[in-house]
């Protein structure tokens, strides 16, 4: 299992491409794996998807992505909660 530190850098990560994918198009756009390197940062969201707590994940898939982009909260928070920690 990811240790907390190592997600709470991944959901670090995932905020700062919604701010370069928001700066760059003036809104947030999504964008597949295959176009080009904000294409591939978008692959954060399924590293982030693979290593939440299974318990967590069989519970709900799209509120697992809407903690994920809870800016309201730190990453630490968010990360604490998909890992089930909190």
């Amino acid at each position: 299992m990811i240790s907390l530190q190592d997600m709470t850098e991944l959901l670090y990560i995932n905020d700062a491409y919604y701010k370069i994918n928001t700066a760059i198009f003036g809104e947030e756009i999504a964008i597949s794996f295959h176009e080009g390197s904000l294409g591939a940062l978008s692959r954060i969201h399924n590293l982030i998807e693979r290593n939440a707590s299974d318990k967590f994940k069989q519970h709900n898939h799209k509120k697992l992505g809407a903690i994920a982009d809870d800016t309201s909260k730190t990453p630490e928070e968010r990360a604490k909660i998909l890992l089930g920690l909190k």
